[in-house]
């Protein structure tokens, strides 16, 4: 008998090829989450000028029985809606009674449904937030850059951020603690002779997220990276239809670590009932299609800009 008689058509154990990435929601948790009971509401907003106005210090001084100096601040609202984004795979009776592993077609499905919200979700990152026209200071690095493009020999990447960190600071109080970068940008700074020439100071060896952070002075550095296709159904993802979902492109902004009513925030997260911009799954029998299973997810989370003084938006960097 010959090898190739011993070949069955099942699946070889332990052996997938799927596309599902797990890099999408780092880049994303920049923006802290607000959840609310409600699908549509406000969110209140503070006059800056209030609560950063001094005027003559000697208007101050009280003496006697004079009243003190005194004065209120403004306040409005921003409104919000949320929306439901959902999707569904439907699953055959034949696929769900025949299947072997690694195979498993609710598994699968159950993956296939999050992957695509996910896509959704970070999708909905890139129009609100990782754009220009969206923030209140836009910087063509390769015109406004202290020595140009970042992938020059002369583009000084930490110059340019903590310039801009500091005309934030200058303007809002609030010094910017988050940047969120494409790969094509971080790929970049790995080379750039001002990096290089900075770590000579400190013990690391290769440039890293951490490193990043430590030198432009933020508390975090996130690498966007998300990929997506405009092959439609049925047609093959090439080179020509399938990349980052942005590049070229860096936002640094100041966000609290959790909401607060005590500090302002470049954007929020804004989720649903308590489930915290989770995606939720769940089955639904359909016997009418002969027993077919469809496997449903759904998410509420919509991310608001709502303070973009606190945002500078990056481009042309490379």
């Amino acid at each position: 008998m010959a090898w190739y008689d011993q070949i069955t058509p099942k699946f070889i154990s332990g052996v997938a090829n799927r596309y599902m990435q797990e890099n999408i929601w780092p880049a994303l948790a920049v923006f802290p989450k607000i959840n609310t009971k409600q699908k549509s509401g406000y969110i209140a907003e503070y006059s800056k000028e209030d609560w950063l106005r001094v005027g003559n210090v000697a208007d101050y001084v009280r003496t006697g029985a004079t009243e003190s100096v005194g004065d209120t601040f403004e306040h409005g609202q921003q409104s919000y809606v949320l929306e439901e984004h959902a999707f569904h795979d439907d699953i055959t009776k034949d696929e769900r009674d025949n299947y072997d592993n690694p195979y498993d077609p609710v598994s699968d499905a159950t993956e296939y449904v999050i992957n695509r919200l996910s896509l959704v979700v970070a999708k909905k990152f890139v129009e609100s937030a990782l754009t220009t026209g969206i923030w209140g200071t836009d910087v063509d690095i390769s015109v406004d850059g202290a020595g140009g493009q970042w992938s020059t020999s002369t583009g000084a990447p930490i110059t340019d951020i903590l310039t801009w960190s500091q005309a934030v600071e200058s303007f809002t109080g609030f010094l910017p603690n988050k940047v969120v970068m494409t790969r094509d940008v971080y790929n970049s700074i790995k080379t750039n002779p001002q990096i290089r020439d900075s770590m000579k100071i400190t013990t690391d060896k290769v440039v890293t997220k951490q490193l990043l952070a430590r030198l432009f002075e933020v508390d975090v550095v996130e690498v966007f990276s998300t990929v997506e296709t405009t092959a439609k159904k049925g047609e093959t993802a090439t080179t020509t239809n399938t990349g980052y979902m942005a590049s070229n492109k860096l936002l640094l902004c100041y966000t609290p670590d959790k909401p607060s009513k005590k500090k302002p925030s470049a954007g929020y997260h804004i989720t649903y009932q308590g489930k915290g911009g989770n995606i939720i799954t769940r089955s639904i029998p359909r016997p009418a299609n002969n027993d077919a299973l469809r496997i449903e997810g759904s998410i509420y989370i919509e991310p608001k800009i709502v303070a973009s003084d606190l945002g500078v938006m990056m481009y042309n960097i490379v």
